[in-house]
């Protein structure tokens, strides 16, 4: 399956998944910002790299990410 033109694997889906229950606990359906930094920097990528990341996974320019979106973004962190 593709997200923002990536392709995921079941695999890397499954994993995803499990790391997006972590990040929404609340079940809202969308990460916004603080929240998503918060999760993404356990990285311990660089905030400007983090921040390039975010620019390319938040396609939409809202400001959060939804489930697809943060995929993306956890593909492109590693």
């Amino acid at each position: 399956m593709a997200y923002g033109g990536l392709a995921v694997s079941d695999r890397e889906r499954g994993y995803y998944g499990s790391l997006w229950a972590q990040a929404d606990s609340a079940g809202q359906g969308r990460l916004g910002g603080v929240q998503a930094v918060n999760f993404l920097t356990r990285s311990g990528l660089d905030r400007r790299i983090l921040k390039q990341i975010w620019d390319v996974a938040d396609r939409g320019v809202q400001g959060s990410l939804g489930q697809d979106e943060f995929f993306v973004a956890l593909r492109l962190v590693g």
